[in-house]
């Protein structure tokens, strides 16, 4: 997944694509920590 991030971002030549693609992996990362802190609580 974060492989897949990089490979966009380098080869991507929009500042403004770069930077919603940053927001995505951004949330992403978000999600999947709760993800995380929810699962060990269970």
């Amino acid at each position: 997944m974060d492989q897949l991030c990089r490979s966009i971002l380098t080869h991507c030549p929009k500042p403004t694509s770069k930077n919603a693609v940053t927001d995505i992996a951004q949330n992403l990362q978000d999600a999947l920590e709760q993800i995380r802190l929810t699962s060990t609580k269970l």
